[in-house]
C-alpha cells in the first residue's frame, strides 16, 4: 500500500522531532502550515458572500437585542467583521480615523454581539448587541442611549432622548 507524502508528514508530526532530520521537520511544518491555511481560508469564506462597497466597507446597524432599539450606524471592513465574529464584541472601521475602532475603546461602552445578520441584498449588516458600560446602555458619543435621538416633527428636528452621561466625563 502506498501512502502519500502528506500522510507521511502527518505520521511523522506525531513523533518526537529530536530523532528526525531537519528535512523531515520542515516537511512536517510545511504540511501543517498548508492545512491551517486551507482551514482558515474555508472558515473565512463567509466574508466573500458580502457585497463590500468600492472602499471595501459595509454599513452596519447595531440594535439592542433586549429592547429592539436601534442604537447606532457605523461601517465595517473585512477585518472588523472578522474580529467582531471571532471576539463576540463589536469592532467597527472608523472612516475618520482610518483604522479599526473597537466599540468602547475610549468610553468603556462596549457592545457584546449576540447575532450578526446579513440583509437580503448582502450589503447591510445588522448586529444584535447588548450595550455595556453604563446602565442604561450608552451607544452614542453624545452620552445618549441611541444615536437616533432626534425626531422630525412639525418641520423640525426635536431632541427626544436625554443625555445620560456628560460626554466630557466619558472621553478624557
Amino acid at each position: 500500500m502506498l501512502i502519500s507524502q502528506s500522510q507521511k508528514n502527518t505520521v511523522l508530526c506525531g513523533r518526537n522531532f529530536s530523532s528526525f532530520s531537519r528535512r523531515i521537520a520542515r516537511n512536517c511544518f510545511a504540511a501543517l502550515k498548508a492545512t491551517l491555511f486551507s482551514q482558515t481560508m474555508q472558515a473565512m469564506k463567509w466574508l466573500d458572500d458580502i457585497k463590500w462597497d468600492d472602499k471595501g466597507l459595509i454599513p452596519v446597524i447595531a440594535q439592542e437585542a433586549a429592547s429592539g432599539d436601534v442604537l447606532m450606524f457605523a461601517w465595517m471592513n473585512r477585518e472588523a467583521l472578522a474580529q467582531t465574529a471571532a471576539l463576540g464584541r463589536a469592532v467597527y472601521y472608523s472612516r475618520s480615523r482610518g483604522r479599526l475602532w473597537p466599540k468602547g475603546e475610549e468610553s468603556g461602552h462596549v457592545q457584546t454581539v449576540h447575532e450578526i445578520r446579513l440583509d437580503c441584498d448582502n450589503d447591510v449588516i445588522l448586529l444584535k448587541v447588548t450595550q455595556l458600560g453604563h446602565e442604561p446602555g450608552i451607544a452614542c458619543h453624545t452620552g445618549r442611549h441611541s444615536c437616533f435621538y432626534s425626531l422630525y416633527k412639525d418641520g423640525q428636528w426635536v431632541v427626544v432622548e436625554p443625555v445620560l452621561k456628560d460626554p466630557q466625563t466619558i472621553y478624557k
